[in-house]
């Protein structure tokens, strides 16, 4: 086991169990010393071990630790108590202690990390002496420094007039900078400029000239406090135009001489162009200079601020026309966020702004989005997205287009198109109505002629045979009497039929309730037959004025209706009645009622509760159309689990 250097190891008291091995280092000395010795002084060492005897043995280490404070002390005995250990580590701070078994092998190891800690020391003292070292260059240097700077002191002195000349220089250029760029016009900016030039004597108020692409040139000058704006002429000079030309210039527009005057170009890029022009009288060179290099230091400022000014003005005007433009369209348009909140709409959409509400609030007046709404269910999407909505009784087309921002990976909102779609949407679907009827009536027609025909010979050849005195006999003249009237009213349903199917167009006639619904309830007779049907007809001598078949559908609609909604065998009643100057006719049914959520959208065109492609939801909504076409009224009443009341009045135009 290899050492950092010779160490000298100082065993106090009684000798080591043992003796060293023959592999003890031999540049590790091993010197024994009795704890009585009284050598003063006491002999040094790289380690101490002090085989421990109790109180003789502290007192040696207080001697010790006062002569050799920072000398390792190690401590070896057979077994160490605790009482000895608290010692040796609490007030000693002893590095090690070693027990009779390893006492060898412990003890170099304790040798060899003391040497490294000496040797970091040994380095740590060569770092000190060099950092003293540097600190006297340093004190060297800063003597130079001083100096140097006691020898500047006097150039500084000089320059501190012309460095605070400087420095209020800038700052009113900087307070100029901060004026001009709060104003709101260009007359403001004018007349700061002039209170920039005002304790120059010889200054004389400022002109300006601009002029915007496709417009004349416009002039500002000063009558006492107030700016005038003035139309110049149609041509401006030309881009390289010099002082002489732009001299001519202002002076064939003042109508008098720009001799003694400073010219500066206003670069305003693609905002238009500018001429800023500053008299003055009777001044020297040197203060022509100072003022050219003043206002030299202002005028990109002004230009900067001219500029923004016919910016904002243009931004102005596109902002108002694109606002009327986007207000005037007849149809909702309105500008939403991926999270469906207005951003912009138009008049249509909302006669007020309402930013920062959702889409469905403002437009529909519902806290939830509408159903239907294309996107509710991917309002990032970067397709144009359709769908239909509905809005009380209106029906809109719903188109979304994305908006996207250059380089951005997602959109930042949508624009939404809202088209009314109610008319042409229910023209269309009662069209398709209408070309059903209109085959229905086809084939009616055709069973009507193949039908009417053979019942004809039944009923007629019924009746022949009952002429015969031979068909008296028995019950033949009854069997005959039945089969005649089973083929009149063969051909009284096909009438119906006939009449339910006959296209618009037909005229109003004076016509009875009670017979419209005697007539419309044959060809429901399929749906009739699970359920119980009363009918108290009390209007038949009394008229009102309609169209029979439309009332017909009225009526067959209701109806069925009411059939459809009971899903077991019910109970329907039919009761009509004059009331108060009107004909009042009221259905019931004994169903399931309708549900309360659903009462205030009943009449809404195409809303309906049945599956999809089981129903149109066109039902209720032609049936008030028809009945208020002819001044009367539909109201209905329902109780969930008792079943739905409709009562239809029409105005009473004939009496008995």
């Amino acid at each position: 086991m290899a050492m950092l250097s010779e160490k000298t190891i100082l065993w106090v008291g009684e000798k080591p169990p043992a003796e060293p091995s023959r592999e003890w280092p031999s540049d590790v000395k091993l010197v024994f010393h009795s704890i009585s010795d009284q050598d003063d002084p006491l002999p040094s060492a790289d380690l101490v071990v002090i085989r421990w005897a109790g109180l003789e043995s502290l007192q040696f280490l207080k001697k010790w630790r006062l002569r050799w404070p920072d000398v390792p002390l190690v401590l070896s005995a057979k077994v160490f108590d605790e009482e000895s250990l608290r010692t040796g580590i609490n007030q000693f701070a002893v590095k090690k202690f070693l027990t009779d078994q390893s006492w060898e092998v412990d003890l170099l190891d304790v040798l060899q990390e003391t040497g490294r800690l000496g040797e970091s020391r040994r380095e740590r003292d060569l770092v000190l002496r060099e950092y003293a070292r540097r600190n006297r260059e340093l004190e060297k240097l800063n003597e130079a420094l001083e100096k140097t700077v006691t020898e500047r002191t006097v150039f500084l002195e000089e320059s501190t007039h012309e460095e605070k000349d400087k420095l209020s220089k800038e700052r009113q250029l900087i307070r100029f900078l901060t004026e001009i760029s709060l104003q709101i016009s260009n007359e403001d900016i004018l007349r700061v400029l002039r209170r920039e030039l005002r304790r120059y004597h010889k200054i004389q108020n400022p002109v300006m000239a601009l002029h915007e692409p496709g417009h004349r040139a416009e002039f500002m000058s000063f009558r006492g406090d107030q700016v005038l704006r003035q139309e110049g002429p149609d041509q401006w000079p030309p881009a390289g135009a010099g002082d002489r030309e732009l001299r001519q210039f202002f002076a064939n527009h003042f109508g008098r001489p720009f001799n003694r005057a400073l010219f500066y170009k206003l670069d305003l890029h693609s905002a238009g162009e500018g001429i800023l022009a500053v008299e003055y009288s009777l001044m020297e060179e040197n203060e022509v200079h100072l003022i050219s290099d003043l206002l030299q230091e202002r005028v990109r400022a002004l230009a900067m601020a001219v500029e923004r000014l016919f910016l904002e003005d243009r931004l102005r005007r596109f902002a108002i026309r694109w606002e009327r433009t986007f207000d005037g369209f007849r149809e909702p348009v309105a500008v939403i966020d991926t999270s469906m909140n207005v951003l912009r709409g138009n008049r249509a959409f909302a006669p007020r702004m309402a930013s920062g509400r959702a889409c469905h609030q403002v437009f529909a007046g519902r806290d939830l989005p509408c159903e239907g709404c294309p996107v509710i269910e991917n309002p990032e999407s970067k397709e144009t997205l359709y769908g239909n909505i509905r809005v009380g009784r209106r029906v809109y087309r719903v188109s979304s287009w994305p908006v996207q921002e250059a380089g951005a990976k997602g959109i930042a909102g949508r624009v939404t198109h809202y088209s009314d779609i109610t008319e042409s949407r229910e023209i269309y679907l009662r069209m398709l109505q209408n070309e059903k009827m209109s085959a229905i009536g086809s084939l009616a027609g055709h069973i009507a002629h193949e039908l009417n025909n053979p019942l004809t010979g039944i009923r007629s050849l019924a009746q022949v045979l009952m002429q015969d005195p031979a068909s008296h006999e028995g019950t033949l003249h009854e069997d005959l009497k039945q089969i005649e009237n089973a083929a009149r009213r063969c051909q009284k349903i096909i009438r119906h039929l006939l009449e339910f199917t006959r296209g618009g167009g037909g005229q109003a006639v004076p016509i009875s309730v009670d017979d419209v619904v005697e007539s419309t309830l044959p060809l429901l007779k399929t749906a009739l037959r699970p359920h119980r049907l009363e009918m108290l007809l009390g209007t038949r001598n009394v008229k009102i004025t309609a169209e029979p078949h439309l009332l017909q559908q009225v009526v067959f609609n209701l109806v069925n209706n009411s059939c459809q909604a009971m899903k077991t065998a019910g109970h329907i009643g039919i009761i009509s009645r004059v009331n108060r100057g009107f004909v009042e006719l009221k259905l019931s049914d004994s169903g399931p009622g309708i549900p309360l959520e659903i009462q205030s959208r009943l009449f809404e065109p195409f809303f309906t509760t049945k599956p999809e492609g089981e129903g149109t939801g066109l039902g209720l909504s032609t049936s008030r159309v028809i009945i208020e076409k002819y001044g009367g009224s539909i109201e209905f009443r329902s109780e969930i689990g008792k079943g739905t009341e409709f009562t239809l009045r029409f105005p009473l135009k004939e009496k008995p």
